[in-house]
C-alpha cells in the first residue's frame, strides 16, 4: 500500500507554530490549544513551556543513521492512532494528526472540519491503509492553502532559505491518559 502514495509529495509544514497553529485551525482543532517552542529541556526552559501538554513534536535533521534506524517502536494499542508517513513531506502532517488524534479527549475537533471526518473514516483501518487514505484525503492537504498566503509562512519561507543544506523530519510523541 505505501507505493500508492510514494509519488505524492505535499508542501513540507514549517517548525514554526504559528504556521503549524494556522494548519491546526484549518483542520478543526480548538482554537484553546497550539504549538509553542520548546528552547530546551533544562527545568528553567521547560518551565515556559504552558501547561497541559498533550503531546511533543521533535524537528530533528535526517542524517544516515536516522533513515536507518527507527525511532521507537509503533505499538498495536486500539487507544493509539498511528499511521505510516507514505506521502513526501506529509511528516508534520502525520505528526500533527498523531498529536490530535491521540488528544480527543483534551483537545475537541469542530466535527464539520476535515481532521474529524478524516479521522472518523480511518478509525477501525490499520496504519498502512490509513497512509493510503491520507493519500487520498485532498482535504486535509489543502487545509495548508490559507497558510501560504500568510505572512507567517512567508518569513518562515525566507528563514528556509538559510536552512536548505539539511533535511529535516518531524516525529511527534502523544502522552495518553493524562
Amino acid at each position: 500500500m505505501a507505493d500508492e502514495n510514494s509519488k505524492i509529495r505535499w508542501l513540507p509544514l514549517e517548525s514554526n507554530p504559528e504556521v503549524m497553529n494556522k494548519y491546526i485551525e484549518n483542520l478543526g482543532a480548538s482554537l484553546a490549544w497550539g504549538f509553542h517552542d520548546v528552547f530546551g529541556f533544562d527545568p528553567e526552559l521547560l518551565m515556559m513551556v504552558p501547561r497541559p501538554v498533550a503531546a511533543v513534536m521533535l524537528l530533528y535533521p535526517i542524517t544516515q543513521k536516522s533513515e536507518s534506524e527507527m525511532i521507537g517502536v509503533p505499538e498495536d494499542n486500539e487507544n493509539l492512532y498511528f499511521m505510516r508517513q507514505t506521502v513526501g513531506n506529509a511528516c508534520g502532517t502525520v505528526g500533527i494528526i498523531h498529536a490530535l488524534a491521540n488528544s480527543r479527549s483534551q483537545i475537541p475537533l469542530d466535527e464539520s472540519k476535515p481532521l474529524a471526518a478524516f479521522l472518523k473514516s480511518s478509525k477501525e483501518l490499520d496504519r498502512d491503509a490509513r497512509a493510503t487514505a491520507l493519500g487520498k484525503d485532498e482535504s486535509i492537504g489543502w487545509c495548508i492553502g490559507d497558510i501560504l498566503k500568510s505572512a507567517a509562512y512567508k518569513l518562515s519561507k525566507q528563514r528556509k532559505q538559510l536552512h536548505l543544506s539539511r533535511a529535516k523530519h518531524m516525529e511527534v510523541s502523544s502522552a495518553l491518559g493524562l
